[in-house]
Protein backbone atom coordinates (compact mmCIF):
# COMPACT_ATOMS: atom_id res chain seq x y z
CA UNK A 1 0.00 0.00 0.00
CA UNK A 2 2.88 2.76 0.88
CA UNK A 3 4.86 1.81 -2.59
CA UNK A 4 1.62 2.18 -4.53
CA UNK A 5 1.02 6.27 -2.69
CA UNK A 6 4.98 6.58 -3.13
CA UNK A 7 4.59 5.75 -6.93
CA UNK A 8 1.68 7.78 -7.26
CA UNK A 9 2.61 10.80 -5.56
CA UNK A 10 6.10 10.66 -7.70
CA UNK A 11 4.48 10.14 -11.08
CA UNK A 12 1.91 13.05 -10.32
CA UNK A 13 4.84 15.53 -9.26
CA UNK A 14 6.97 14.38 -11.94
CA UNK A 15 4.72 14.77 -14.89
CA UNK A 16 3.65 18.38 -13.77
CA UNK A 17 6.61 19.82 -11.06
CA UNK A 18 9.17 17.88 -13.49
CA UNK A 19 8.26 20.29 -16.82
CA UNK A 20 9.61 23.40 -14.75
CA UNK A 21 12.60 20.73 -13.01
CA UNK A 22 13.32 20.29 -16.64
CA UNK A 23 13.26 23.68 -17.64
CA UNK A 24 15.37 24.62 -15.03
CA UNK A 25 17.83 21.85 -15.72
CA UNK A 26 18.24 23.02 -19.34
CA UNK A 27 19.29 27.14 -18.49
CA UNK A 28 21.46 25.87 -15.22
CA UNK A 29 23.41 23.62 -17.93
CA UNK A 30 23.59 26.72 -19.97
CA UNK A 31 24.63 29.22 -17.11
CA UNK A 32 27.17 26.51 -15.93
CA UNK A 33 30.52 28.25 -17.57
CA UNK A 34 28.58 31.38 -18.18
CA UNK A 35 31.47 33.38 -16.19
CA UNK A 36 34.22 31.73 -18.04
CA UNK A 37 32.38 31.52 -21.59
CA UNK A 38 31.82 35.97 -21.02
CA UNK A 39 35.68 36.28 -19.78
CA UNK A 40 36.43 34.89 -23.70
CA UNK A 41 34.35 36.23 -25.75
CA UNK A 42 35.09 40.08 -23.92
CA UNK A 43 37.60 42.35 -24.62
CA UNK A 44 37.56 45.20 -22.34
CA UNK A 45 38.67 48.50 -24.04
CA UNK A 46 42.61 49.94 -23.40
CA UNK A 47 42.67 53.21 -23.34
CA UNK A 48 45.75 55.35 -24.20
CA UNK A 49 47.72 57.20 -21.44
CA UNK A 50 46.95 60.93 -21.43
CA UNK A 51 48.90 62.46 -18.87
CA UNK A 52 47.29 62.19 -15.13
CA UNK A 53 43.11 60.53 -14.93
CA UNK A 54 40.51 62.41 -13.88
CA UNK A 55 39.60 62.65 -10.09
CA UNK A 56 37.04 60.71 -9.30
CA UNK A 57 34.43 63.75 -8.79
CA UNK A 58 35.37 65.26 -12.33
CA UNK A 59 35.09 61.81 -13.91
CA UNK A 60 31.36 61.73 -12.64
CA UNK A 61 30.83 64.90 -13.60
CA UNK A 62 31.10 64.28 -16.92
CA UNK A 63 29.97 60.88 -16.64
CA UNK A 64 26.92 62.67 -15.40
CA UNK A 65 26.70 64.72 -18.16
CA UNK A 66 27.08 62.68 -20.70
CA UNK A 67 24.12 60.91 -19.05
CA UNK A 68 22.01 63.13 -17.54
CA UNK A 69 18.82 61.02 -16.93
CA UNK A 70 21.15 57.73 -15.50
CA UNK A 71 21.67 57.61 -11.84
CA UNK A 72 25.54 56.34 -11.19
CA UNK A 73 25.43 53.73 -8.50
CA UNK A 74 29.22 53.35 -8.55
CA UNK A 75 32.26 53.85 -10.09
CA UNK A 76 35.83 51.22 -10.70
CA UNK A 77 39.08 52.62 -11.49
CA UNK A 78 42.36 51.37 -12.10
CA UNK A 79 45.75 52.43 -10.83
CA UNK A 80 46.68 50.60 -14.81
CA UNK A 81 47.05 53.82 -16.88
CA UNK A 82 45.73 52.01 -19.70
CA UNK A 83 43.02 50.26 -18.20
CA UNK A 84 39.30 51.57 -18.53
CA UNK A 85 37.43 52.48 -15.44
CA UNK A 86 33.45 51.12 -14.94
CA UNK A 87 30.16 52.55 -13.75
CA UNK A 88 27.57 51.01 -13.13
CA UNK A 89 23.75 52.97 -13.53
CA UNK A 90 20.88 51.98 -11.08
CA UNK A 91 18.60 49.93 -13.47
CA UNK A 92 15.16 51.79 -13.40
CA UNK A 93 13.19 48.71 -13.27
CA UNK A 94 10.34 47.16 -11.32
CA UNK A 95 13.10 44.44 -9.32
CA UNK A 96 14.07 44.86 -6.08
CA UNK A 97 15.05 48.16 -5.62
CA UNK A 98 18.55 49.91 -6.60
CA UNK A 99 20.64 47.72 -4.84
CA UNK A 100 21.59 44.80 -7.34
CA UNK A 101 22.88 47.03 -10.01
CA UNK A 102 25.41 48.37 -7.19
CA UNK A 103 26.07 44.60 -6.08
CA UNK A 104 27.61 43.57 -9.54
CA UNK A 105 29.88 46.90 -9.96
CA UNK A 106 30.99 46.92 -6.47
CA UNK A 107 31.38 43.36 -4.63
CA UNK A 108 31.62 41.42 -7.33
CA UNK A 109 33.92 43.29 -9.30
CA UNK A 110 36.22 43.93 -6.32
CA UNK A 111 35.58 40.36 -5.26
CA UNK A 112 36.67 38.56 -8.82
CA UNK A 113 39.86 40.78 -8.65
CA UNK A 114 41.29 39.07 -6.27
CA UNK A 115 41.28 36.24 -7.61
CA UNK A 116 42.04 37.19 -10.88
CA UNK A 117 43.66 40.29 -10.93
CA UNK A 118 42.02 43.46 -11.18
CA UNK A 119 40.86 42.85 -15.06
CA UNK A 120 39.53 40.02 -14.39
CA UNK A 121 37.27 41.68 -11.21
CA UNK A 122 36.26 44.68 -13.37
CA UNK A 123 35.07 42.02 -15.90
CA UNK A 124 33.48 40.41 -12.85
CA UNK A 125 31.80 43.60 -12.27
CA UNK A 126 30.56 44.13 -15.70
CA UNK A 127 29.20 40.81 -15.86
CA UNK A 128 27.37 40.96 -12.29
CA UNK A 129 25.82 44.14 -13.56
CA UNK A 130 24.31 42.69 -16.44
CA UNK A 131 23.09 40.01 -14.05
CA UNK A 132 21.40 42.27 -12.06
CA UNK A 133 20.11 44.19 -14.66
CA UNK A 134 22.19 46.96 -13.93
CA UNK A 135 23.39 49.36 -16.62
CA UNK A 136 27.31 49.26 -16.66
CA UNK A 137 29.63 51.13 -19.18
CA UNK A 138 33.48 51.34 -19.96
CA UNK A 139 34.42 54.94 -19.45
CA UNK A 140 37.95 56.84 -20.62
CA UNK A 141 39.35 57.53 -16.99
CA UNK A 142 40.83 60.51 -18.79
CA UNK A 143 38.39 62.62 -20.90
CA UNK A 144 35.05 61.12 -19.15
CA UNK A 145 34.26 59.54 -22.95
CA UNK A 146 31.96 55.82 -22.93
CA UNK A 147 34.29 53.19 -24.58
CA UNK A 148 32.87 50.17 -26.60
CA UNK A 149 33.76 46.74 -25.82
CA UNK A 150 33.32 43.54 -27.66
CA UNK A 151 31.05 40.59 -26.29
CA UNK A 152 28.60 42.28 -24.19
CA UNK A 153 26.11 40.09 -26.11
CA UNK A 154 27.57 37.13 -23.98
CA UNK A 155 26.81 39.04 -20.50
CA UNK A 156 23.73 40.13 -21.94
CA UNK A 157 22.44 36.66 -23.01
CA UNK A 158 23.68 34.77 -19.98
CA UNK A 159 21.46 37.51 -17.79
CA UNK A 160 18.12 36.58 -20.09
CA UNK A 161 19.30 32.84 -19.09
CA UNK A 162 19.06 33.41 -15.26
CA UNK A 163 16.09 35.75 -15.67
CA UNK A 164 14.47 32.48 -16.97
CA UNK A 165 15.84 30.05 -14.50
CA UNK A 166 14.75 32.36 -11.66
CA UNK A 167 11.60 32.92 -12.90
CA UNK A 168 11.62 36.69 -12.92
CA UNK A 169 11.37 37.15 -16.58
CA UNK A 170 7.98 38.52 -16.24
CA UNK A 171 8.85 40.94 -13.50
CA UNK A 172 9.49 40.34 -10.25
CA UNK A 173 6.68 42.30 -8.03
CA UNK A 174 3.91 41.82 -10.40
CA UNK A 175 1.88 39.18 -10.71
CA UNK A 176 2.68 36.93 -13.36
CA UNK A 177 6.56 37.48 -11.88
CA UNK A 178 5.21 36.54 -8.55
CA UNK A 179 3.34 33.19 -9.79
CA UNK A 180 6.63 32.21 -12.10
CA UNK A 181 8.79 32.67 -9.26
CA UNK A 182 6.98 30.94 -6.94
CA UNK A 183 6.38 28.00 -9.10
CA UNK A 184 9.96 27.47 -10.04
CA UNK A 185 10.66 27.64 -5.92
CA UNK A 186 7.82 25.09 -4.87
CA UNK A 187 9.29 23.06 -7.84
CA UNK A 188 12.77 23.07 -6.34
CA UNK A 189 10.82 21.63 -3.19
CA UNK A 190 9.04 18.80 -4.96
CA UNK A 191 12.27 17.81 -5.87
CA UNK A 192 13.20 17.12 -2.58
CA UNK A 193 10.18 14.84 -2.13
CA UNK A 194 11.13 13.94 -5.14
CA UNK A 195 14.19 12.14 -4.26
CA UNK A 196 13.58 9.73 -1.09
CA UNK A 197 10.31 8.39 -2.92
CA UNK A 198 12.30 7.69 -5.88
CA UNK A 199 15.15 6.19 -4.31
CA UNK A 200 12.60 3.63 -2.24
CA UNK A 201 10.67 2.87 -5.63
CA UNK A 202 13.61 2.10 -7.23
CA UNK A 203 15.18 -0.15 -4.25
CA UNK A 204 16.37 -3.49 -5.50
CA UNK A 205 14.99 -6.50 -4.24
CA UNK A 206 16.82 -9.45 -2.73
CA UNK A 207 20.72 -10.40 -3.79
CA UNK A 208 20.82 -7.69 -6.32
CA UNK A 209 20.72 -4.71 -4.13
CA UNK A 210 24.42 -5.69 -3.08
CA UNK A 211 25.38 -5.38 -6.94
CA UNK A 212 27.17 -2.22 -7.82
CA UNK A 213 26.03 -2.73 -11.36
CA UNK A 214 22.30 -2.55 -10.49
CA UNK A 215 23.02 0.84 -9.10
CA UNK A 216 25.14 2.64 -10.93
CA UNK A 217 24.81 0.47 -14.76
CA UNK A 218 22.36 0.82 -17.21
CA UNK A 219 21.26 -2.33 -18.47
CA UNK A 220 21.37 -1.52 -22.43
CA UNK A 221 20.45 -5.22 -23.34
CA UNK A 222 17.14 -4.33 -22.19
CA UNK A 223 14.40 -2.47 -24.38
CA UNK A 224 10.95 -0.58 -23.84
CA UNK A 225 9.94 -0.38 -20.41
CA UNK A 226 12.41 -2.39 -18.73
CA UNK A 227 15.13 -0.50 -20.29
CA UNK A 228 13.25 2.95 -19.59
CA UNK A 229 13.25 2.02 -15.92
CA UNK A 230 17.22 1.12 -15.89
CA UNK A 231 17.78 4.54 -17.85
CA UNK A 232 15.66 6.16 -15.12
CA UNK A 233 16.61 4.33 -11.82
CA UNK A 234 20.33 4.59 -12.35
CA UNK A 235 20.16 8.40 -13.62
CA UNK A 236 18.21 9.34 -11.05
CA UNK A 237 20.84 7.62 -8.33
CA UNK A 238 23.81 8.72 -9.86
CA UNK A 239 22.34 12.67 -9.43
CA UNK A 240 20.26 12.93 -6.76
CA UNK A 241 22.76 14.38 -3.50
CA UNK A 242 23.43 16.82 -6.46
CA UNK A 243 19.73 17.24 -7.06
CA UNK A 244 19.15 17.83 -2.96
CA UNK A 245 21.81 20.45 -3.05
CA UNK A 246 19.75 22.01 -5.99
CA UNK A 247 16.93 22.45 -4.59
CA UNK A 248 17.82 23.42 -1.10
CA UNK A 249 20.40 26.21 -1.92
CA UNK A 250 18.04 27.40 -4.87
CA UNK A 251 15.30 28.00 -2.26
CA UNK A 252 17.45 29.67 0.53
CA UNK A 253 17.62 31.85 -2.54
CA UNK A 254 14.61 32.36 -3.70
CA UNK A 255 12.11 35.23 -1.69
CA UNK A 256 9.28 33.01 -3.54
CA UNK A 257 10.01 30.35 -0.43
CA UNK A 258 10.83 32.41 2.42
CA UNK A 259 8.94 30.58 4.86
CA UNK A 260 11.20 27.39 4.01
CA UNK A 261 14.51 29.87 4.21
CA UNK A 262 13.51 31.47 7.41
CA UNK A 263 12.96 28.36 9.11
CA UNK A 264 16.26 26.77 8.09
CA UNK A 265 18.02 29.63 9.28
CA UNK A 266 16.15 29.48 12.71
CA UNK A 267 17.00 25.65 12.80
CA UNK A 268 20.54 26.42 11.89
CA UNK A 269 21.70 30.20 12.94
CA UNK A 270 22.95 30.93 9.67
CA UNK A 271 21.78 33.51 7.32
CA UNK A 272 21.15 33.04 3.95
CA UNK A 273 23.70 32.51 1.38
CA UNK A 274 23.92 35.39 -1.24
CA UNK A 275 21.65 35.32 -4.18
CA UNK A 276 22.54 37.38 -7.97
CA UNK A 277 19.53 39.97 -6.13
CA UNK A 278 21.64 40.74 -3.24
CA UNK A 279 24.39 43.21 -3.09
CA UNK A 280 26.99 40.09 -2.53
CA UNK A 281 31.22 39.35 -2.69
CA UNK A 282 30.39 36.53 -4.97
CA UNK A 283 32.90 34.12 -5.89
CA UNK A 284 35.61 34.85 -3.70
CA UNK A 285 33.85 36.67 -1.62
CA UNK A 286 32.40 35.91 2.02
CA UNK A 287 29.01 33.94 1.33
CA UNK A 288 26.54 32.72 3.53
CA UNK A 289 25.39 35.98 4.53
CA UNK A 290 22.07 37.69 3.97
CA UNK A 291 22.18 40.82 2.34
CA UNK A 292 18.37 42.42 2.70
CA UNK A 293 19.53 45.43 4.42
CA UNK A 294 22.20 46.63 2.07
CA UNK A 295 19.88 49.60 -0.24
CA UNK A 296 21.94 52.13 -2.10
CA UNK A 297 21.10 55.43 -3.44
CA UNK A 298 22.93 57.03 -7.08
CA UNK A 299 26.73 58.74 -6.00
CA UNK A 300 24.76 61.91 -5.53
CA UNK A 301 26.88 65.03 -7.62
CA UNK A 302 26.44 66.94 -4.57
CA UNK A 303 28.11 64.45 -1.93
CA UNK A 304 31.74 65.64 -1.56
CA UNK A 305 33.68 63.36 -3.69
CA UNK A 306 36.23 65.18 -4.16
CA UNK A 307 37.40 65.85 -0.27
CA UNK A 308 36.28 62.24 0.64
CA UNK A 309 38.63 61.09 -2.28
CA UNK A 310 41.63 63.54 -1.27
CA UNK A 311 41.26 61.86 2.53
CA UNK A 312 41.22 58.15 0.89
CA UNK A 313 44.85 59.25 -1.63
CA UNK A 314 46.45 60.70 1.92
CA UNK A 315 45.35 57.33 4.14
CA UNK A 316 46.15 55.09 0.46
CA UNK A 317 48.35 56.37 -1.67
CA UNK A 318 48.81 53.60 -3.41
CA UNK A 319 46.37 51.03 -4.61
CA UNK A 320 45.23 48.70 -7.58
CA UNK A 321 41.49 49.25 -8.18
CA UNK A 322 39.02 51.00 -6.43
CA UNK A 323 35.06 51.50 -6.76
CA UNK A 324 33.14 53.95 -5.06
CA UNK A 325 30.13 53.32 -3.89
CA UNK A 326 26.70 55.56 -2.04
CA UNK A 327 24.59 53.66 1.04
CA UNK A 328 21.14 54.50 1.60
CA UNK A 329 21.22 53.42 4.75
CA UNK A 330 21.21 56.47 6.62
CA UNK A 331 19.04 59.25 5.02
CA UNK A 332 20.53 62.02 6.66
CA UNK A 333 23.95 61.29 6.63
CA UNK A 334 24.74 59.07 3.67
CA UNK A 335 27.81 57.42 3.55
CA UNK A 336 30.60 57.16 0.53
CA UNK A 337 32.52 54.02 0.52
CA UNK A 338 35.66 53.35 -1.27
CA UNK A 339 36.38 49.91 -1.38
CA UNK A 340 39.96 48.79 -2.78
CA UNK A 341 42.60 46.42 -3.21
CA UNK A 342 45.89 46.70 -1.85
CA UNK A 343 48.91 46.65 -4.38
CA UNK A 344 51.14 45.36 -2.10
CA UNK A 345 49.34 42.41 -0.75
CA UNK A 346 46.57 42.21 -2.99
CA UNK A 347 43.88 42.41 -0.07
CA UNK A 348 40.64 43.90 -0.08
CA UNK A 349 39.73 46.68 2.09
CA UNK A 350 37.19 49.23 2.73
CA UNK A 351 37.09 52.92 3.90
CA UNK A 352 34.03 54.90 4.74
CA UNK A 353 33.54 58.86 4.71
CA UNK A 354 30.63 61.43 5.49
CA UNK A 355 29.66 61.87 1.88
CA UNK A 356 28.99 65.77 3.35
CA UNK A 357 32.03 66.50 4.48
CA UNK A 358 34.30 63.86 3.11
CA UNK A 359 35.88 62.74 6.53
CA UNK A 360 36.43 59.21 7.62
CA UNK A 361 32.98 57.93 8.97
CA UNK A 362 31.70 54.53 10.58
CA UNK A 363 29.88 51.99 7.95
CA UNK A 364 25.78 52.92 9.74
CA UNK A 365 24.16 49.69 7.77
CA UNK A 366 27.13 47.58 8.82
CA UNK A 367 27.01 45.10 5.78
CA UNK A 368 31.02 45.73 5.20
CA UNK A 369 31.27 43.61 8.15
CA UNK A 370 28.66 41.47 7.17
CA UNK A 371 31.21 41.01 4.00
CA UNK A 372 34.13 40.99 5.47
CA UNK A 373 36.91 39.63 8.26
CA UNK A 374 37.77 41.46 11.43
CA UNK A 375 38.08 44.92 11.26
CA UNK A 376 41.04 47.02 12.17
CA UNK A 377 40.93 49.93 14.92
CA UNK A 378 40.76 52.46 12.04
CA UNK A 379 37.22 54.14 11.63
CA UNK A 380 35.60 53.02 8.70
CA UNK A 381 37.77 50.70 7.84
CA UNK A 382 37.33 46.85 6.87
CA UNK A 383 39.28 44.01 6.03
CA UNK A 384 37.86 41.23 3.84
CA UNK A 385 38.32 38.03 4.52
CA UNK A 386 39.42 36.66 0.60
CA UNK A 387 37.99 33.56 1.37
CA UNK A 388 34.71 31.32 1.28
CA UNK A 389 32.98 29.95 4.35
CA UNK A 390 33.07 26.52 5.14
CA UNK A 391 31.03 23.89 2.99
CA UNK A 392 28.13 23.29 5.84
CA UNK A 393 27.81 26.95 6.31
CA UNK A 394 27.95 27.81 2.76
CA UNK A 395 25.30 24.88 2.07
CA UNK A 396 22.74 25.56 4.26
CA UNK A 397 22.90 29.66 4.22
CA UNK A 398 22.17 28.70 0.11
CA UNK A 399 25.41 30.31 -0.99
CA UNK A 400 25.51 30.97 -4.85
CA UNK A 401 29.20 29.46 -5.39
CA UNK A 402 27.48 25.77 -4.10
CA UNK A 403 24.76 26.33 -5.99
CA UNK A 404 26.94 26.33 -9.29
CA UNK A 405 29.55 24.01 -8.22
CA UNK A 406 32.21 26.94 -8.43
CA UNK A 407 33.21 26.28 -4.83
CA UNK A 408 34.93 23.37 -6.05
CA UNK A 409 36.14 24.78 -9.28
CA UNK A 410 35.57 23.34 -12.60
CA UNK A 411 35.05 19.98 -11.72
CA UNK A 412 32.32 20.86 -9.94
CA UNK A 413 30.95 22.91 -12.05
CA UNK A 414 31.13 19.78 -14.45
CA UNK A 415 29.35 18.01 -12.01
CA UNK A 416 26.72 20.45 -11.71
CA UNK A 417 26.23 20.69 -15.57
CA UNK A 418 25.79 17.06 -16.12
CA UNK A 419 23.05 17.07 -13.10
CA UNK A 420 21.29 19.53 -14.99
CA UNK A 421 21.53 17.96 -18.67
CA UNK A 422 20.03 15.11 -16.65
CA UNK A 423 16.55 16.75 -15.33
CA UNK A 424 14.93 16.52 -19.46
CA UNK A 425 16.21 12.90 -19.62
CA UNK A 426 14.23 12.18 -16.34
CA UNK A 427 11.54 14.03 -17.29
CA UNK A 428 11.37 12.59 -21.03
CA UNK A 429 11.67 8.81 -19.41
CA UNK A 430 9.49 9.29 -16.49
CA UNK A 431 6.74 10.75 -18.86
CA UNK A 432 7.47 7.90 -21.85
CA UNK A 433 7.29 4.96 -18.42
CA UNK A 434 3.89 6.71 -17.62
CA UNK A 435 2.45 6.61 -21.32
CA UNK A 436 3.57 3.11 -21.45
CA UNK A 437 1.70 2.23 -18.12
CA UNK A 438 -1.40 3.67 -18.85
CA UNK A 439 -1.47 1.75 -22.73
CA UNK A 440 -0.50 -0.87 -20.71
CA UNK A 441 -3.53 -0.96 -18.38
CA UNK A 442 -6.20 0.54 -21.27
CA UNK A 443 -5.24 -3.15 -23.06
CA UNK A 444 -5.69 -5.17 -20.12
CA UNK A 445 -9.03 -3.65 -19.07
CA UNK A 446 -9.74 -4.02 -22.87
CA UNK A 447 -9.25 -7.54 -22.47
CA UNK A 448 -11.10 -8.12 -19.21
CA UNK A 449 -14.35 -6.42 -20.67
CA UNK A 450 -14.10 -8.33 -24.05
CA UNK A 451 -13.93 -11.91 -21.71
Amino acid sequence: MLKKILFQAHWVVGITAGIFLAFSGVTGALMAFDKEITALLRTPPHVTAQGTPLPPDQLLAKIQEARPEARVAALSIQSDPTAAAVVSFMAAREEHGDAQGMGGGMAAGMGGGMGAGMSGGMEAGMEAGHEGGADTQYVDPYTGAFLPANGQGAAAFFATIKRLHRGVWAGRDTTPGLIMQGIMAYSAFMLILMVPTGLYLRWPRGIAARKWQTWFKVNFRLKGPAFLFSLHAVLGTLVMVVYLLFAHTGMMRSHAVDWYSNGARSLTAIGRGPSSDDVVATEEGASGRRQEAMQYKPVAMNANVGSAWAAFTAAVPTFQAVTLSMSAAAEASPVLRVVYQSKDSGALAALAFDSSSGVAANDPDGELSMLAGPAEARPGKVEYAGQRDGFLRSFIGGAEIVHTGRYWGIPGQIVMFLAAIAMPVLLISGYMMYLSRRRRGKTWTTRGKSG
